[in-house]
This record gives structure tokens, C-alpha cells and sequence, in this order.
């Protein structure tokens, strides 16, 4: 009967060894899956080179990784439990009152420690990735809105053209070929400068919200003035 009471106890605990050598393994994987991730985000130079596309796969992934790392602080947690192992740091305690726990009871303080740490990393990087995609995003929207005031400075160019042609085409005079032909320039090019010189001015009275407000204009204006 003592014998196999004694053999009962030692297949429990080569059960808990391989059980605490499993989550050993889990935490070094997910230390270094957390790394891979952490690493590229304490460079400045890799910022440039990011695209949104890739930081939400980053941030899919990431997801995944906290959902498994509370899975298993929720296991451990249970083990823990009903092993009646204090949750404390190990060695900040008292040993278990169960002789197999507490033979076992610092292993699994530091394994739920870890975890924890692991977790507690993984959420940090979590809000990162989701602070760096809204830059990569702002920075995209920046660019458009760049693409599209230079087409639409282009346009301001081609508006007073069109329409001091269609001012001097209603006489034949004004005609390339013609003696009066230079008048086209001659108010063209005055018209084209007034109108980019007016847009570039106005231009000043947007404040961050993209709402144009006198106050910010004549602001904007007046620092422009001091600063020349």
C-alpha cells in the first residue's frame, strides 16, 4: 500500500515536471515572439520604412498573443488554485502545506509571474502598434492632402487661362498669329499671380481643424509679416 502511495507521488510530480517544462518552453517562445515585435519599434530609422498594411498584421498577431497568454495565466491560475499555492512572488512565502505543492510552489510562482510580464509586454506593444498605425495613416492622409493641393494649384494656374481665352476669343484680333496676341500675356500671366498669391494668403486662415477663420488668417499674416 506505502509503495503504491509512493508511486502515485512520483507520477504526480514527473506530471508537473513536464508541465512546468511546458509552460518553461511556451514563456521562451512568446518572449521571443514579443521581442521580434518590440525590437523594430526602438528603432527611429524603421518608422519610414513601415506600412500600414504590415502594422496590422503585426497588430492582428499581437492579438492573438494576449489572447493565448491569458489563456494560459488562467490555467496556471487554476493549477495554482487547486494546488493551494499562493499567488506571491516566489520565495516571499511560506511553503504550501501539501508536500507535493510545495515542492513545486516556486516553479509556479515564477511561471505565473512571467506570464504576467509577458502579458503586461504584450499589451504595451499592443497600445504601440496602435498608436504607430495612427501615425502611418495620419502620414498617409498628409501626403494625399499634399497631392491634392498641388493639383489643385495646378488648376489655378489653368483657370485664369481658360478663362482669358474665352474672354479674347470673342474677337479675332486676339488670335495666336495676331498683332494683338501679346495682350493675351500681357493679362494672362498678371491674373494667374493674383489668383495663386490670393489662394497662398487664404491658405493662411485654416487652423487644425480645416475650418478657415479670420482670426487665424489675420494670426498666421501677422507672424508671416514680423518674421520677413
Amino acid at each position: 500500500m506505502l509503495c503504491e502511495e509512493k508511486s502515485s507521488i512520483d507520477i504526480e510530480k514527473i506530471a508537473i515536471k513536464i508541465i512546468t517544462s511546458h509552460y518553461l518552453l511556451l514563456m521562451d517562445y512568446f518572449d521571443g515572439i514579443i521581442y521580434a515585435r518590440e525590437f523594430p519599434l526602438s528603432r527611429k530609422t524603421n518608422f519610414s520604412t513601415q506600412e500600414t498594411l504590415n502594422m496590422e498584421e503585426q497588430w492582428s498577431a499581437i492579438q492573438l498573443i494576449r489572447s493565448s497568454l491569458s489563456r494560459y495565466i488562467q490555467n496556471v491560475s487554476l493549477t495554482m488554485v487547486q494546488l493551494r499555492i499562493p499567488f506571491e512572488d516566489p520565495g516571499s512565502t511560506d511553503p504550501a502545506p501539501n508536500p507535493l505543492s510545495s515542492e513545486f510552489q516556486q516553479d509556479f510562482q515564477y511561471i505565473y509571474m512571467q506570464l504576467r510580464v509577458l502579458k503586461t509586454r504584450a499589451d504595451l506593444l499592443n497600445e504601440s502598434l496602435t498608436g504607430l498605425t495612427g501615425i502611418l495613416g495620419n502620414k498617409r492622409s498628409i501626403r494625399e492632402a499634399k497631392t491634392v493641393k498641388t493639383l489643385t494649384l495646378v488648376a489655378l494656374i489653368f483657370i485664369p487661362l481658360s478663362f482669358t481665352s474665352a474672354l479674347f476669343s470673342m474677337s479675332d484680333e486676339f488670335l495666336p498669329g495676331r498683332e494683338s496676341f501679346w495682350v493675351f500675356w500681357v493679362v494672362s500671366l498678371p491674373l494667374v499671380i493674383a489668383v495663386l498669391a490670393l489662394a497662398t494668403i487664404l491658405d493662411f486662415g485654416y487652423d487644425d481643424n480645416g475650418t478657415w477663420r479670420p482670426k487665424t488668417y489675420l494670426s498666421i499674416l501677422k507672424e508671416k509679416c514680423c518674421s520677413g
